[in-house]
């Protein structure tokens, strides 16, 4: 299964590009959006698909670009400052990117169809199998999906990274300690629920200043790391009409964020952990439906969420704030706003306690079939 995105899904929209971000202390004040400049993506006919981005300091970020149809090329994008150019990787044994990870502009991931890519800042690396199921890596892989998710990587530095995916409908996570994989199921409460839930949205976070990670999947969560994980106890009313598009994002040893669509997508929801138990948290209420497609923390009670509002003549771009406390809407650009048009935020990247955060955003033209990739710089 390849990675899909909710918003591109729900609208038939399939392209992405990123924006960097100020810190997340001038979030609060009026936001200024100023449009910024990217090289050409795809071939004329092809449709640019970012699966992964990652944003590493204030002035420095990374996409990973599948241009779908047109021979199925990629190309990946690099940013210092206000300029992106595009990085030369391996074109031969490459495959399709799914996802990109990186903790600096020394060691980024990128994970494709047939294999896992290190860049350390001036050449690419094949990263080994070992200790993954048989049969390769991503979609071929037997019996494994590690791209049900928006957020299954997380890495660290060279000698350390982790995966979540779902195989024969339980979820599974591997973990990297510099020479080889070592992959473990996730903890499941009964057979009923390896059999009906975990076949949806996986996500992991780490828990900051601790060793651990916290993993959503299904409608349960877990805390642990290597082969040792437990349960956390169920969130009440979570995922009663199934569980999509899920992010988890912890922000202390005892706090976690957790927002997902119930319902295919119907319905965007939100929970808290505050270490002993989680609890549905309400969200901002809007005169138009609308759903959040990503978020991530940039410190510990500073939320940055992205999205789309939906009207009755077409769809916006969203964009929400938390504080600690209370989620406020930021105004966001919507770039040339027409009735035939669907538009929308779907990724959002940050640096943990540092200035600098990616945003990326995709438009749709519905009468011409045309898609038009934006990005856009927040200060």
């Amino acid at each position: 299964m390849r990675a899909r995105r909710l918003f591109g899904s729900l609208l038939l929209v399939t392209a992405l590009v990123g924006a960097v971000f100020v810190p997340a202390a001038s979030a609060a004040a009026v936001p200024k959006w100023t449009r910024a400049k990217l090289p050409g993506l795809c071939a004329k006919h092809a449709i640019p698909v970012v699966q992964g981005s990652a944003a590493v300091s204030a002035k420095e970020a990374w996409l990973v670009v599948d241009c779908q149809g047109a021979g199925e090329q990629s190309v990946v994008l690099h940013q210092v400052g206000t300029r992106w150019t595009k990085v030369a990787h391996p074109t031969s044994a490459w495959g399709q990117p799914e996802a990109l990870a990186a903790s600096g502009p020394k060691n980024v991931w990128i994970f494709t169809s047939i294999g896992i890519w290190r860049y350390d800042g001036a050449a690419w690396h094949l990263i080994p199998p070992q200790g993954l199921p048989v049969g390769g890596f991503g979609p071929g892989s037997i019996g494994v999906d590690w791209f049900v998710s928006t957020h299954p990587v997380l890495v660290q530095s060279p000698a350390k990274a982790v995966i979540v995916g779902v195989g024969r409908n339980r979820p599974v996570v591997a973990t990297w300690n510099g020479t080889r994989w070592t992959t473990t199921n996730l903890p499941t409460r009964s057979k009923a629920d390896r059999a009906s839930g975990y076949n949806t949205r996986v996500s992991i976070s780490r828990l900051p200043g601790t060793s651990r990670y916290v993993v959503a999947y299904g409608a349960d969560t877990a805390i642990g790391s290597g082969t040792h994980w437990r349960l956390l106890p169920k969130i009440a009313g979570w995922c009663k009409h199934g569980c999509e598009n899920q992010t988890i994002v912890a922000t202390g040893a005892k706090r976690a964020y957790l927002v997902g669509q119930d319902g295919g997508g119907s319905r965007t929801t939100y929970a808290t952990w505050n270490g002993s138990k989680w609890k549905l948290r309400p969200l901002p209420k809007l005169k138009a439906s609308y759903g959040i497609t990503d978020f991530v923390a940039v410190s510990r009670t500073n939320l940055e969420a992205v999205g789309y509002i939906s009207s009755g003549r077409g769809t916006r771009t969203l964009a929400l704030h938390f504080n600690g406390k209370k989620w406020k809407v930021q105004k966001s650009p919507t770039p040339s706003p027409s009735a035939a048009k669907a538009i929308g935020f779907e990724r959002v990247s940050a640096v943990w306690k540092k200035p600098g955060f990616l945003v990326s955003g995709d438009s749709f033209n519905t009468r011409t079939a045309k898609t038009t990739e934006f990005a856009y710089r927040l200060r």
